[in-house]
């Protein structure tokens, strides 16, 4: 019962109302309970009071108690469809507020209970699945709009909604079955699209490049379709017409571009930089053919290098003694294909073509020296020929001083033919041209440690976990490694740099499971957020978790 604190008089029913609603809104669901029997004692006439208990009994977590009220209420009348009506639109009505005000277990209280009352409304399986969804149980959300598609197999909404949480949870096989019943009762740009974008994960390169057609054809000033479409065919090796559509894409939406390439845009420091020069040359008005292919192959080679090499071929059509070419050619098998052969053939190849090629004067011999011996190095270090990488490093250093790879390299070879010290100078060359490089300092710890300097290399191998904690794996089997070598003991201390191993999935918060997980307090740090794990699927609709490889993730073009 409640009291009136500025009289004695009793409070009225519309006064009673108000104070109801205002401790409802507080989530005080006891004394909004207390307030609203009052109000029915007193008028148990009208019908809103009991819809207003009963949602107050739902939302303390009584849902048996609520629905008994509603029944009850409704048993005591003439039971009409219109009431039921304006019941339902009054729940959904308190639904929504929940939902926009993110009280998302409160809606989905709510809406659930609608479902007792009208078990095939298509807009609650809806809003149900988008309330559960933004919680975090993306799985239980699909199976709710299941449950739509069940009652109504045309429901372009319930498709569409599980073909977006398929494609975010990167199972693109079950999104593109759902955006094809979408595309087959209502064609729309944006979905063939998406469409498009989920066939490239699954690399059915015809496929999407149907879908992206169909994007035009619906849309033909929608950019995005044009770029993707323009990757697609060339990585089915239809390199001059998809470079045509990449440069309808960049007509389309030439000031992105523009801004993209000028550096304008706060997205930039996320994309590759290898990208930002392809598309300026494909912004300039009169490119060489020679120059678009070495350019592209180098935007391709990371994620596809065989068409990389197709094109490097096309290049080398033109310019049979590129010293370029040569060199890219080495270095996809280098980096890509980890044939260290054959990149050690294309890169002598690339010496030869030097002293054959009349039209590159594009750099210096100097430089041509210094990029050719890094390049032999570093494949004579793979191939265990450490003696040749020191020569070829060396001489790195005599054409290029500033080459930090070479520094790195030499101080590896050193390593390996057992000239510790040298390896060490070396080491802290790199270090005087990148002072906060994880990878130097890591690995000039582990040289310190193997040369019995236990202090001063666990100083830079925890420099290296501060710079960047993502080299925690790497830092952890270099410690690995010195154990197994004898150089580390039992006694030393390495709680500073040992990673500590979490769950791979929380059912609790992070905070909460450190306090029932205790470390050392100047150790909290060392969780490494930024360490790359393989976790289960996130529940969570952040777009962090939508990866694709697709031109817009490459330069960030508006979607």
């Amino acid at each position: 019962m409640s009291e009136n604190t500025t009289s004695n008089q009793p409070l009225s029913i519309p006064e009673l109302q108000s104070l109801g609603h205002t401790y409802l809104g507080q989530q005080q669901f006891l004394k909004a309970i207390s307030v609203y029997e009052q109000c029915i004692l007193e008028s148990p006439d009208i019908v809103a009071n009991y819809w207003y208990l009963g949602l107050s009994w739902l939302l303390q977590g009584d849902v048996l108690q609520a629905q008994t009220i509603w029944f009850s209420a409704f048993a005591e009348s003439n039971l009409e469809t219109t009431e039921i009506t304006e019941f339902v639109n009054f729940l959904k009505g308190k639904a929504r507020e929940y939902l926009s005000s993110q009280s998302f277990e409160f809606a989905q209280l709510i809406y659930e209970a609608i479902l007792e009352w009208c078990e095939t409304d298509l807009e609650v399986y809806d809003n149900l699945g988008h309330t559960i969804a933004l919680q975090g149980d993306l799985e239980a959300a699909i199976r709710i709009w299941q449950k739509g598609i069940e009652l109504e197999p045309n429901s372009i909404q319930m498709y569409l909604n599980q073909a977006n949480i398929f494609q975010k949870l990167e199972q693109f096989e079950a999104a593109i079955q759902c955006y094809q019943e979408v595309v087959k009762y209502s064609p729309d740009h944006l979905i063939y699209y998406q469409l498009g974008l989920c066939l490239t994960q699954i690399k059915q390169w015809e496929s999407a490049i149907n879908a992206f057609e169909n994007a035009i054809q619906l849309q033909p000033d929608y950019a995005p379709a044009y770029s993707d479409l323009g990757m697609s065919l060339i990585i089915s090796g239809l390199f001059e017409k998809g470079i045509s559509f990449l440069k309808q894409g960049i007509q389309k939406q030439p000031q992105f571009y523009q801004d993209l390439t000028g550096n304008k845009t706060l997205s930039t420091r996320n994309i590759n930089s290898l990208v930002i020069n392809f598309l300026r040359l494909l912004l300039s008005p009169s490119i060489p053919p020679i120059e678009l292919y070495i350019g592209l192959s180098k935007m391709l080679s990371n994620f596809y290098p065989d068409p990389a090499l197709i094109l490097l071929q096309k290049a080398q059509d033109i310019a049979p003694n590129n010293f370029l070419v040569y060199l890219k050619y080495g270095d996809i098998f280098y980096n890509y294909k980890q044939d260290y052969v054959e990149a050690f053939q294309c890169y002598l190849a690339a010496n030869l073509s030097d002293f054959l090629s009349v039209i590159d004067n594009t750099i210096s011999w100097e430089e041509k020296q210094a990029r050719y011996h890094l390049a032999l190095g570093k494949c004579r270090l793979k191939l265990n020929c450490y003696q040749q990488a020191i020569a070829n490093f060396k001489t790195v250093i005599d054409f290029n001083y500033n080459l930090v790879e070479a520094y790195y390299g030499l101080g590896q070879a050193l390593f390996h033919t057992g000239e510790i010290d040298q390896a060490i100078d070396s080491l802290k060359e790199c270090l005087k041209f990148d002072s906060k490089s994880a990878l130097y300092s890591g690995y000039l710890g582990f040289l310190l440690i193997y040369n019995n300097q236990i202090e001063a290399g666990l100083f830079y191998l925890k420099k290296a976990m501060i710079y960047e904690s993502s080299v925690a794996n790497w830092i952890d089997s270099l410690l690995n490694n010195l154990s197994e070598l004898g150089k580390l003991n039992t006694s030393v201390d390495l709680s500073e740099i040992k990673p500590i191993n979490p769950p791979i999935q929380f059912d609790q918060s992070t905070e909460y499971w450190l306090k029932s997980n205790p470390s050392t307090p100047d150790n909290y740090q060392q969780i490494y957020p930024a360490t790359i794990v393989n976790l289960k699927p996130p529940k969570s609709l952040d777009n962090s978790i939508h990866s694709k490889r697709d031109f817009r993730e490459i330069t960030n073009s508006p979607k």
